[in-house]
């Protein structure tokens, strides 16, 4: 049950996004840290705004949702509008050492991504996480319904790694089915058991 101390909304310019890239780097062990180790590691926050300021790109501040503790940020949600193409690394100035330190995520990550959302139809769950802190205080819960109720009678994708059981169980609440089992991106030639899931619209 989603508490009621803490407040939902979507992402504004003033807020905290030091925060809010440390919350980016721990939504999956596999994906980030190929990037970088520490979450707030000054690149992968310089990197964050640089995605942020981009309208097309798939952590557009437009497409980022809280979950707050006062005005401190707790919680993250990253979704993008299906049917079209968004962008990652496209329309940034990198240099060549930052292209070649992204280059495994994106290739490995980001770019099938990108492809399979501009495939489907309605909204993509890219990232959810809640602060090691404030887990198990319904959090994640309550920010995920907020956002499915922003995007009523849509039909909404996620991908969640199979081990990650309480992940799995928390979107089943959330009205989440099974679509399909495929191995996801590990980081390493290990393959990486994922479930794609769907809510319809409701």
């Amino acid at each position: 049950m989603a508490s009621c101390n803490f407040t939902y909304r979507k992402a504004k310019e003033s807020d905290d996004f030091a925060a809010v890239a440390g919350l980016v780097h721990l939504t999956d062990p596999y994906i980030y840290p190929t990037v970088c180790q520490a979450p707030d590691d000054p690149f992968f926050y310089g990197l964050l705004l640089r995605c942020l300021a981009d309208k097309t790109n798939i952590f557009a501040l437009n497409n980022l949702f809280l979950a707050l503790d006062g005005e401190r940020p707790i919680g993250i949600l990253c979704a993008i509008k299906c049917g079209k193409k968004a962008t990652f690394l496209d329309n940034l100035l990198l240099t060549d050492g930052e292209k070649v330190r992204l280059a495994k995520a994106n290739e490995g990550y980001f770019l099938p991504l990108i492809e399979e959302s501009a495939a489907f139809e309605g909204h993509n769950v890219t990232n959810l996480c809640v602060d090691p802190a404030f887990r198990g205080k319904g959090v994640g819960e309550g920010l995920l319904r907020f956002y499915l109720e922003s995007v009523k009678g849509d039909t909404v994708h996620l991908d969640v790694i199979a081990a990650n059981g309480g992940a799995v169980r928390l979107y089943e609440r959330c009205g989440f089915v099974l679509d399909k089992e495929y191995n996801g991106f590990s980081g390493t030639e290990e393959p990486l058991l994922c479930y794609h899931m769907i809510r319809k619209g409701q």
